[in-house]
């Protein structure tokens, strides 16, 4: 049982990082005061709630005299209390251009030149900006907790004294779990003891449920609908599926797309730009017009729009409900990047089998020469029982259990090729034409469409070929458009089959290109080719099953693995994970990744034109502190509305060239 417990820790051991002293003074952050403006508590409500009654009994109630000013001045103590002890540890760090900072200077220029409503209206804006990014970190989370709900917080290890509730951090390979109706699949395994129906709605976004027996393969986070089983733990909680998904949807912001990125090389010149413009406008300007009073009041309503945070944070919770939209349909991206990465993809290359097939292959015909087609069989299956690959499945698979068992083999896999092997010293070959041609054997049999053709020659002798088919996925051809509807230009199919297999089906998927016959080397030299050749600005997509060409995964500009559940490599080497083996995925990957791309655009485009004509009409006098502090704060929640709305995106009604 010592394999179940936590490990130890050493408590002398200090956690890197955490030292204040280790970091730069312009590096300090001082994150926990921001998040004490920001936060969705009594304490801020009751200071926002009281700079607001306080702020309205100004304008609404008929008072005269000094008593407006003394209403106005509390309305601002009381939004400005919590924001002044914020700026005093941040002007004592040294970071002068903080948000909360310029506000409070903004707000006092403005009362020095006896505005004190609108150095209230002011401070009432930005406290309800800092509660609007309170929410919006609040919707975050709640996207969060949707998808981690389904995570198991306990799991059933069967033991030789009964059943242990443990965590499932616990479990060990090959440990045996029980699960009842109801519960949660901790970690992924294998069936061992009884028969019920799961749901995995959760983790690859379909509704239907599938049944479930002896042998049959499970996934973490799947439900168990209806009878109790158990079952063999094949991964640790750690490495298994639905922990390994939100583990990447919890570090998808270490890949910050272009259009965040390009928000903080922004605010690092706009913010010092419009401070020493607001200096100008209050200082350099009145002293060659006069006119103190006015020209001061304008370089407050300048300094006011000095900060931008608010785009910034448009664009990461846009993204966040984009990953959450995708996750709920089984759909995993390793980084927000990648969703601009696989919107601007013009080019979609495609590895055939498992991807545009079903990559079951199915044994449709055995012609012998000089034996029995049971042999022929059995003799095949015993050389593919050295390999994982679709067609030797499907030959052993089709042999029965025992090919290969006790006899001696010496085999070598050639990609795209066949297998050269020896058998009890009998030397057999079998593969596709090119490597009888490769070998002297003459096998002049033409294959019929849609099938592929496997020869066999022993010692040197053609022995006969054997026919096999597999069909392409159902609704391939209409997936495959939707593709076009948004934007991709060309679809490459490369495929290590013969030319007579992948040509009809590529025409028939209306593909622009297809290469046939290539090796593992040929398909990563064909997309580092079209990666070469691809149009300005645009990107490449690779799609396979699983991992089965990790290289080229790695090569394109975002690969996208199919049918992740079951490779967990396929975390490793690819952008994208499709949980399961759902075509349909990929155009809701593109549209997704379309409407982010659209909404940075927007975004960028509304926020700085928008900002910019602000900043002119506050600087020529058109508009006051008050208005422009109005105006900012609806701009924010404009665009934070807007990115919100993605987890609501409808993929079926829109569609953009």
């Amino acid at each position: 049982m010592s394999k179940h417990l936590p490990p130890k820790k050493n408590k002398h051991e200090k956690e890197a990082g955490k030292s204040l002293f280790n970091t730069p003074l312009r590096l300090r952050k001082t994150s926990h005061i921001k998040n004490e403006l920001a936060g969705l508590n009594t304490k801020n409500y009751i200071f926002t709630a009281a700079a607001a009654v306080l702020l309205l009994a100004g304008f609404v109630l008929p008072f005269d005299g000094w008593i407006p000013m003394v209403v106005f001045g509390l309305s601002f103590a009381a939004g400005a209390f919590q924001v002044a002890l914020s700026a005093a540890e941040k002007a004592l760090a040294l970071q002068l251009l903080e948000a909360d900072i310029l506000m409070l200077a903004a707000c006092i220029t403005t009362m020095a030149v006896g505005n004190f409503p609108a150095a209230a209206v002011l401070m009432l804006s930005y406290r309800l900006l800092m509660l609007l990014e309170g929410c919006l970190e609040k919707h975050s989370a709640k996207l969060r907790a949707d998808f981690y709900s389904f995570l198991p917080e306990t799991a059933l290890l069967v033991t030789d004294r009964g059943i242990d509730e443990i965590e499932p951090e616990r479990i060990a390979v090959d440990d045996i779990l029980e699960v009842r109706p109801g519960g949660v699949i901790p970690v992924d395994g294998y069936v061992v003891e009884g028969i019920s129906a799961i749901d995995a709605s959760a983790l690859t976004g379909t509704a239907a449920t599938r049944d479930i027996g002896v042998g049959s393969t499970v996934f973490s986070g799947c439900i168990n609908l209806s009878g109790t089983i158990r079952m063999k733990a094949e991964a640790i909680y750690a490495e298994s599926c639905a922990c390994l998904a939100s583990a990447y949807l919890d570090k998808a912001e270490r890949f910050k797309p272009k259009g965040e990125k390009f928000c903080g090389r922004f605010e690092r010149y706009y913010t010092p730009v419009v401070v020493l413009l607001a200096l100008v406008c209050a200082v350099a300007v009145p002293a060659f017009k006069g006119e103190w009073r006015e020209w001061i009041g304008r370089g407050a309503a300048v300094l006011a729009l000095s900060g931008c945070g608010s785009l910034a944070l448009s664009l990461a919770h846009g993204c966040r409900c984009a990953l959450a939209w995708a996750i709920r349909r089984g759909i995993v991206f390793k980084g927000t990047a990648f969703l601009e990465t696989l919107g601007l993809a013009q080019t979609f290359v495609f590895n055939k089998t498992g991807t545009l097939t079903e990559g079951k292959y199915i044994i449709t015909d055995i012609v012998p020469t000089g034996m029995s087609a049971d042999e022929f069989l059995s003799t095949a299956a015993h050389v593919e029982s050295i390999s994982d690959h679709p067609i030797a499945r499907a030959i052993c698979w089709a042999y029965g259990a025992g090919a290969g068992e006790g006899l001696v083999i010496y085999a070598r896999e050639i990609p795209g090729r066949g297998i050269e092997a020896e058998i009890n010293g009998t030397e057999i070959i079998f593969g596709n034409a090119l490597l009888m041609a490769e070998h002297g054997v003459s096998c002049d049999m033409i294959p019929s469409k849609n099938t592929c053709t496997i020869h066999m020659a022993i010692d040197g002798s053609y022995a006969g070929y054997m026919v096999l088919s597999d069909k392409i996925r159902e609704n391939a051809f209409d997936q495959l458009e939707r593709l076009r509807l948004y934007g991709v230009r060309s679809m490459v199919t490369l495929t290590a089959d013969m030319r007579s297999v992948a040509k009809p089906l590529a025409s028939s998927l209306n593909m622009e290109m297809v290469r046939s016959e290539l090796s593992a080397e040929g398909k990563v030299s064909a997309v580092e080719y079209l990666m070469a050749t691809k149009a300005e600005r645009s990107t490449l997509a690779f799609v396979c099953d699983g991992a089965g060409d990790p290289e080229a995964l790695t090569r394109a500009d975002v690969g996208i693995s199919f049918g992740a559940a079951d490779h967990r490599e396929a975390f490793e080497k690819a952008d994208i994970l499709i949980l399961e083996r759902r075509l349909s995925a990929l155009p809701q990957c593109m549209a997704i990744s379309r409407q982010v791309c659209r909404m940075e655009l927007i975004h960028l485009a509304s926020y700085i034109t928008a900002k910019l004509l602000l900043i002119a009409l506050a600087f020529f006098g058109v508009l006051g502190v008050s208005a422009v502090a109005v105006l900012d704060l609806l701009l924010s929640a404009a665009l934070s509305f807007n990115a919100a709305s993605l987890i609501k995106f409808d993929d079926n009604r829109r569609s953009y060239r």
